[in-house]
């Protein structure tokens, strides 16, 4: 909130997306906040961004801490071929209320703003202020936030265009790692532009790539410009710094149209395809005339089924004869092998000659 207020309050044109898919509405001169890179959330959906960066587009994008185990896959991160890491050390940053509430300040961790103004407005009412400068400041303006108390070495300090100085404090927790960083590891994509917090450090808080013409920007700090650290230091002139002329569009909470928002947007597509496939298999059915023919048997045919077949096929082709040779021959010839010799003419008996006839 306190981000798209500054940049509101700089005149620029603020507004949130709901997810990802914004990529096909945007312009190439506008500004894309990514609050997570898991949002990216598949090949397509990355080479999208990249294409739109190519373009002339700006991304800043918050790299993703899955708990640094690799179940879960970062495909923008993959394209780039960054790896986020565990870093140095935890990130403490000093109370934002301190300056206001004092010493008290540590008894409300957990609570929100209101809250914490809420019990410090009631403790003054009530006389049991612990600090009188607090008292005497609440009837005074506010005043602008202090910065922590950290030590310069972890302060990253750049240069503007105009060769003023800023300083930024990242959290060190986890770092952004690419193998053009080390002298040994040469990579396709080389970052134009990286800051490190301490000199002999391989992994960076700050990264930034150029793409066609556009840059897309890496960071592994996600609370840079929450509220509570917006006013550090010079976040807010980074923030600014990184927003190009057109739109800013943030892209913090995906939200995705729920299934009967999308029945409703589709249904009449839906009905219309099913009509359509209802009348092509009623097309394809009406191809057919008559009743079905039965199907062939599967199982093989006995030899006298076979022998029936033939038979009855020749006895319809009128081709008896063929049959009854065949037959006759191999009958004259079973007989002449199994009839005895024929006697002389003295001793046949009469007729016998013709019966053999």
């Amino acid at each position: 909130m306190a981000a798209e207020q500054f940049l509101a309050a700089a005149g620029l044109r603020v507004r949130r997306a709901d997810n990802i898919s914004v990529l096909a509405e945007i312009s190439p001169q506008d500004t894309l906040f990514v609050a997570s890179s898991t949002q990216v959330y598949n090949p397509q959906r990355a080479r999208e961004l990249l294409d739109w960066v190519g373009r002339g587009g700006h991304a800043i994008v918050i790299a993703h801490a899955s708990g640094f185990d690799g179940a879960e896959r970062d495909w923008l991160l993959e394209q780039l071929e960054v790896t986020l890491d565990e870093g140095r050390e935890a990130f403490n940053f000093e109370h934002p209320f301190r300056q206001l509430l004092g010493e008290d300040a540590d008894q409300y961790r957990g609570k929100s703003a209101s809250e914490m103004l809420r019990e410090h407005n009631r403790k003054l009412r009530e006389g049991k202020g612990t600090d009188k400068g607090a008292e005497e400041a609440s009837d005074e303006e506010p005043v602008p936030p202090r910065n922590p108390d950290v030590d310069p070495e972890d302060l990253v300090t750049l240069v503007a265009d105009d060769g003023s100085d800023y300083q930024l404090h990242f959290d060190a927790s986890q770092l952004l790692h690419h193998p053009a960083l080390s002298d040994e590891d040469e990579a396709a994509d080389v970052p134009v532009f990286w800051a490190k917090i301490w000199r002999g450090d391989t992994g960076v808080p700050f990264i930034q790539f150029e793409r066609g013409e556009g840059l897309i920007t890496l960071l592994a700090d996600g609370g840079l410009w929450r509220s509570e650290r917006i006013g550090h230091f010079d976040h807010a002139y980074l923030l600014q710094l990184l927003a190009s002329d057109g739109e800013f569009v943030f892209l913090t909470q995906p939200r995705f149209d729920s299934l009967l928002v999308l029945a409703r947007r589709y249904g009449s597509e839906f009905f219309l395809a099913g009509a359509l496939a209802l009348l092509a298999w009623l097309l394809l059915r009406a191809r057919r005339f008559g009743p079905l023919a039965a199907e062939p048997e599967a199982a093989r045919r006995s030899l006298l089924e076979h022998i029936s077949a033939c038979g009855h096929y020749y006895w319809r082709a009128d081709k008896c004869e063929r049959l009854l040779t065949e037959q006759r021959r191999q009958l004259l010839r079973r007989l002449g092998a199994t009839t005895p010799a024929p006697r002389s003419g003295a001793n046949c008996a009469p007729g016998s000659a013709a019966r053999q006839a």
